[in-house]
């Protein structure tokens, strides 16, 4: 009999714990570069440029591109980019439920980040061709959160 109840302890505490991890985000996957931002004012779709000088030296220019999530899309749902051009990516979440964007094809992206949060991530495009963006979580690429970003 006490073994029985330890063994349901046990179990109850394990599936506790997995919907607190779910709940607050899952998993966090850092970029590819460790450069990671909490928060952006860019408006949806917005590109800017931006470069910054170091030791006065002008380090190469970043692009970024904001896009914006919710059930079950991405706004713009195609990125396109130059080659060995050097992109970040501001993602917000304007859904209800915790989102990502990833790129497939590259093994990089956003952590999952709630509703109402944004995060980033830096990379440089690579070869031309067509890489698919989508959200990781269980269900969401299935019910439509994709895109491609295409890179000429």
């Amino acid at each position: 009999m006490n073994k029985t109840i330890i063994i349901l302890i046990v179990v109850i505490l394990l599936i506790v714990g997995v919907f607190w991890y779910f709940d607050r985000g899952g998993e966090v996957i850092a970029p590819e570069n460790g450069i990671a931002e909490e928060e952006s004012s860019e408006a949806e779709g917005e590109e800017v440029a931006v470069s910054e000088v170091v030791n006065d030296e002008e380090v190469e220019e970043v692009r970024e591109i904001s896009v914006s999530g919710d059930e079950f899309s991405f706004s713009p749902s195609n990125i396109e980019v130059e080659s060995g051009e050097r992109v970040r990516i501001v993602f917000s979440n304007d859904g209800n439920m915790n989102h990502d964007l990833r790129i497939e094809e590259l093994n990089i992206g956003t952590r999952i980040i709630a509703s109402g949060q944004t995060d980033s991530f830096e990379f440089t495009a690579p070869e031309a061709g067509t890489y698919t963006v989508y959200c990781s979580l269980p269900g969401h690429r299935s019910n439509g959160m994709e895109g491609v970003m295409i890179v000429n």
